[in-house]
């Protein structure tokens, strides 16, 4: 079961994504200190082997805690055809075209949970504004956008998420657990996942 912290996240998360499109179409909604729009790249001395050499995008991250999702860690590629069944989404007359999506593992907790990480070309009502050309959105009817080819021109899946108790970031990036940079499109949706880590930890760490 979740903890009463993981809920609560959740349940803010959720409030926040059901916010319009209109309203995330200009980033920056975050505030100054928080990390959300920004990515965390685990620093070479990660001990954790859940999270070593990943580079998380986060979603959230205020006074009820934090939470990400691994965009560097592809477990396969699933076609649209299956991904109507996987999520059951077939009670349209839907036909899929040919093609299939990245899949990867968001994180440790609720590995069923899909986030679909997307291109700011396509908006729904659900999709939360990251960065430039970078939203998040856990909308069915942009799956099913995406499966019949009306979907954001880059577009990743993720199962699941990494969740973070109030303060427990805060003590990690204290001990130089992770190193903070930029959102960027490109590293975001690139196809090389083997350098991704490696490339962004390459990059400037912003002042926190």
């Amino acid at each position: 079961m979740l903890s009463a912290c993981r809920r609560g996240v959740i349940v803010g998360l959720a409030a926040s994504l059901a916010l319009t499109a209109a309203r995330f179409k200009v980033w920056s909604a975050a505030a100054p200190e928080s990390l959300a729009g920004q990515l965390l790249v685990a620093a070479e001395e990660m001990a954790d082997p859940r999270f070593a050499e990943t580079v998380i995008l986060m979603v959230q991250h205020d006074d009820g805690g934090a939470l990400g999702l691994i965009i560097n860690r592809e477990v396969s590629r699933i076609g649209f055809a299956g991904l109507l069944e996987k999520f059951n989404l077939a009670d349209q007359d839907l036909t899929p075209i040919a093609g299939d999506i990245a899949l990867h593992f968001g994180g440790p907790v609720q590995l069923g949970l899909p986030f679909v990480v997307h291109s700011t070309d396509v908006m729904t009502a659900s999709s939360r504004g990251l960065a430039p050309d970078v939203a998040v959105s856990m909308d069915q009817d942009l799956l099913r956008a995406i499966v019949i080819g009306r979907g954001p021109r880059h577009s990743l899946l993720t199962l699941g998420y990494a969740g973070w108790a109030p303060g427990q970031l805060e003590a990690e990036l204290a001990r130089d657990d992770w190193v903070v940079i930029p959102t960027d499109s490109d590293l975001v949706f690139g196809p090389d996942q083997g350098s991704k880590w490696r490339r962004a930890l390459a990059r400037e760490e912003i002042a926190l």
